[in-house]
């Protein structure tokens, strides 16, 4: 339904995503992982079409999203919607909440809607319909800004932090929320919060230094095999500091602060400065050189 394939992006000099490919299908929960300058949210802009790649692709039912016409590319920004990490943002103050929503239904060019319904999905009162965004609690404010994102009917669906700026109770009830959200759509959630997607998710993606680590089920998390995707789960501090996208190293990306790679034979340790591609192991891709399939490696 949504490929990426070979995508990169690049912001002046730093390399910001490189060679990207995967597909999402119908349905599917995908949890994107990885820390703070990974690339998770460029991902997420260029998945929505509002982040041009530099290189690459990426198709909606099979059409290049770079090559529609302009009508279709209008259609194509409503069938993947994202809820940006500050929901505030992206509703404007000056208007109702019933007013937002039926926005969705004139620039769709379609017959107005009773959207009361889908507010009372989303665990709104409907009695806030009538209310301007600025009288909401945070935890209103992100559910209305999914509200608007769901009436436009998209095919995917994708949040950017969505746990960042909410206390305990609100988290709790939005991972219920898109627990029972039902509807052809996939779902697509970046975040740090690595057990709610243990819970929620069925594919796992895994970002470092704006390329793939990891790739599969949700046993990424639960039984994670890349040094990085154990060291993430393990909150285990890591050497040194992330990549500089500007300036990368050669081969694995990970090679300066891998705890594998730092174990490993010189032989070994000579084949993580070749380029890494993803293994397939089983269900599941790994970025890493090193024998991966070998319980015996050192974690």
């Amino acid at each position: 339904m949504l490929q990426a394939s070979s995508v990169s992006v690049a912001l002046g000099d730093a390399r910001v995503l490189r060679e990207i490919s995967f597909t999402i299908l119908a349905q599917e929960r995908w949890g994107i992982v990885g820390e703070s300058g990974s690339g998770k949210s460029t991902l997420a802009l260029a998945l929505a079409g509002l982040r041009v790649p530099t290189a690459g692709q990426i198709f909606l039912h099979g059409q290049d999203r770079a090559l529609l016409p302009a009508e279709a590319r209008r259609w194509a920004l409503r069938k993947t919607q994202l809820l940006f990490q500050e929901p505030g943002a992206a509703l404007d103050p000056r208007r109702t909440v019933a007013e937002q929503l039926a926005e969705v239904d004139r620039i769709s060019k379609r017959p107005p809607r009773d959207f009361l319904p889908l507010l009372a999905r989303l665990d709104l009162e409907t009695s806030l319909a009538q209310r301007k965004v600025h009288t909401l609690s945070g935890g209103q404010k992100q559910r209305v800004a999914l509200a608007r994102a769901l009436a436009a009917d998209p095919d995917v669906l994708l949040l950017d932090e969505p746990w960042s700026a909410q206390d305990a109770s609100e988290t709790v009830r939005l991972l219920a929320l898109l627990e029972r959200l039902e509807g052809p759509q996939a779902t697509v959630i970046i975040s740090h919060a690595l057990p709610g997607l243990v819970r929620w998710a069925n594919r796992i993606l895994v970002l470092y230094g704006g390329q793939i680590m990891e790739l599969g089920g949700v046993d990424v998390l639960t039984a994670p095999r890349h040094p990085y995707t154990r060291a993430l789960v393990a909150r285990r501090p890591l050497p040194h500091e992330p990549p500089d996208p500007r300036v990368l190293p050669p081969g694995c990306v990970f090679l300066p602060r891998c705890p594998r790679h730092q174990e490993a034979s010189e032989s070994q340790q000579k084949r993580c400065l070749e380029p890494v591609a993803l293994i397939q192991i089983g269900d599941r891709q790994v970025a890493c050189r090193l024998d991966v399939a070998s319980d015996s490696i050192p974690s």
